[in-house]
């Protein structure tokens, strides 16, 4: 069956329940800890719950091949927001500083023949780096990922489209004395978003499910505790995850070195990096261009877990807990040199999941590993 892409507009009514992989529960800690930003697998469950209730019946092979991407920051419903890249060092008065690849090889520990270390652009001042936003608009992050200097705002460093933990103290209360039972307290964090933040995602779904989603408005739970969300199809939404004029003019058959950023967390075989970006070359899957890695700014990882509400026939899923997996955050940053092929292809890829194994297809459909595209310098100005 063909596919079309929706675009959604997510906005939380309650402060959103996004967990991290700690435990939690009795004799396990008294302390729901957040995951910071609710996870592109979390959002992709909860819509395909929703699909299957306005369905009527649940088909869970069918629902897993509903495409998610998403969800990410958008204020005003006017300007989407990224994930701050890893590349990206915020010296005193918001100057953004530029981490690339140093021109000597060979003096890396990095896993990889010929990967170089990414070292800041030379500075004669010693400073303390200030604090990251969360998140950069879609004009700062253009800016960016066009390798030009960027001088960060005060709202920028702010950042309010970033929610803020709302932590929240519960107790047990006994069934029959309807009294709070002893030492039985416990707390919960959620993600309180201001108003005039909502969240933005891409939905590509075939012509069963597709009458569901062209005309979506409704109320559903996101995350944990039952915390409401209304859920509607926005089609203004779909400027939103275009690529900027000013990149795509930028990406051209000429352009030889071009930067991989995450908009969302990726789970990959090959772990921090996709398995086809090597020192020695690599095909970008659906596409014919052939990419070096160079180097890459990867922050710590981070785990992603879940629960499975059924078991899905033909698969490996089970009914339960999902195993723990260790992911590529959002904002890894990956520098390449173009080998074969025309670079121009990456604007058609932009906000595409980036995959490099069949083990991966369900993670893209989850609207893990998102990525964005710009160009980077060489030391000699190339």
């Amino acid at each position: 069956m063909s596919t079309a892409t929706t675009y959604l507009s997510i906005t939380p009514r309650d402060p959103i329940v996004a967990r991290d992989g700690r435990p939690f529960g009795v004799g396990q800690g008294r302390r729901m800890r957040t995951a910071g930003w609710p996870s592109p697998q979390m959002a992709a469950g909860s819509f395909r719950t929703l699909l299957g209730k306005l369905e009527g019946e649940w088909d869970p092979e069918a629902l897993l091949k509903v495409a998610f991407r998403g969800p990410l920051p958008v204020r005003d419903e006017k300007v989407i927001y990224f994930p701050s890249p890893a590349d990206m060092v915020i010296a005193p008065g918001g100057h953004a500083m530029k981490s690339r690849p140093k021109a000597t090889e060979g003096v890396s520990n990095l896993p990889g023949t010929g990967l170089r270390p990414c070292a800041l652009e030379t500075t004669d001042d010693d400073f303390k780096p200030e604090t990251k936003p969360a998140f950069l608009s879609s004009m700062d992050m253009e800016t960016w990922l066009l390798d030009a200097a960027l001088q960060l705002s005060d709202e920028a460093l702010e950042c309010k489209v970033a929610p803020k933990e709302e932590l929240r103290t519960h107790l047990r209360v006994e069934a029959e004395s309807f009294a709070a039972a002893e030492g039985m307290l416990f707390t919960t964090a959620g993600l309180a978003f201001q108003e005039d933040v909502t969240m933005t995602c891409a939905v590509e779904a075939d012509e069963h499910y597709r009458k569901h989603v062209t005309q979506l408005h409704a109320l559903h739970p996101l995350g944990g505790e039952r915390r409401l969300a209304g859920w509607a199809s926005k089609l203004a939404h779909a400027a939103l995850w275009t690529c900027p004029q000013k990149i795509r003019e930028a990406l051209t058959p000429e352009t030889k070195y071009v930067r991989m950023t995450l908009a969302t967390p990726a789970v990959w075989s090959g772990g921090w990096k996709p398995e086809w970006a090597t020192a020695e070359g690599g095909t970008l899957p659906g596409t014919d261009l052939e990419l070096k890695l160079i180097g890459a700014c990867v922050d710590r990882w981070k785990p992603i877990s879940g629960y499975s509400l059924v078991a899905v026939p033909n698969t490996d899923i089970k009914r339960g807990p999902k195993a723990v997996r260790w992911m590529a955050p959002a904002g890894s940053t990956y520098f390449f040199q173009v080998m074969k092929g025309s670079a121009a292809v990456l604007a058609e890829q932009w906000l595409k999941p980036i995959t490099d194994s069949n083990e991966a297809t369900q993670y893209a459909r989850d609207g893990l590993g998102l990525a964005i595209w710009g160009i980077w310098r060489t030391n000699d100005g190339k």
